[in-house]
């Protein structure tokens, strides 16, 4: 079963014109914002779909599970104050015990995709994010030697996004949502925040998410 308590580290840098492009930024009616971003994610803990911690292990030896992930997102105003994004992944995952990299895999993970309505384009900018997360295999299906690179989870779930921009160099946000998870894994409320700052043409991100699920045992972390 795949972990959801991981450790974040990710930079993300773009030119100051669409810099604020995310989360409560949305692109112009007919433009196109294309991002691209790397993740790193680790974790010796692990969280089962009935939401109980258990230490993270491979033939009975306590492990710890790494991933290393690149994204490719488009994300277009098709209308007024509204936008939709396809988000496309390339993961390479490794699991390391004592004996050394005991299993590993590379390839396309999960896709998501959605909707966005900007719908207060005043500061505060408040958006609404309607998305899906789709699964490109079935995990059931894995042999022994198969590493999972995706939940295997049709997910749906909805964000409020909440951005504030306080100068020409500074801003930030905060997203309240709640995930809806089939194959067995718990739904779970989610909220991210996040602080930027621009000095044409870098801008700097520093995220975080914390997800709880609806199992009064789980409760994870996602944070940089």
């Amino acid at each position: 079963m795949r972990s959801i308590n991981k450790h974040l580290l990710l930079f993300s840098f773009f030119t100051a014109r669409f810099c604020f492009a995310d989360y409560a930024w949305i692109p112009d009616y007919h433009h196109l914002l294309i991002k691209a971003s790397g993740e790193y994610f680790t974790s010796s803990e692990n969280f089962g779909s009935d939401g109980v911690k258990s230490e993270f292990t491979n033939s009975g030896q306590p492990a710890t599970f790494n991933e290393y992930r690149f994204s490719l997102e488009g994300e277009y105003g098709f209308a007024k104050n509204w936008s939709s994004f396809l988000k496309i992944p390339f993961v390479s995952g490794l699991i390391d015990s004592a004996g050394g990299t005991a299993l590993s895999g590379s390839g396309l993970g999960d896709l998501n995709l959605g909707f966005k309505w900007n719908f207060n384009p005043q500061r505060p900018l408040i958006t609404l994010e309607v998305f899906s997360h789709l699964p490109l295999y079935s995990t059931s299906t894995l042999t022994l030697d198969q590493l999972a690179l995706g939940d295997g989870s049709i997910d749906v779930g909805g964000k409020l996004h909440l951005g504030y921009r306080f100068n020409r160099h500074f801003a930030a946000g905060i997203s309240p949502g709640f995930i809806a998870r089939t194959s067995g894994y718990s739904s779970a409320f989610v909220l991210s925040a996040f602080g930027g700052a621009s000095w044409n043409p870098v801008y700097f991100r520093l995220m975080g998410e914390n997800y709880t699920s609806r199992s009064e045992e789980h409760t994870s972390e996602l944070q940089s």
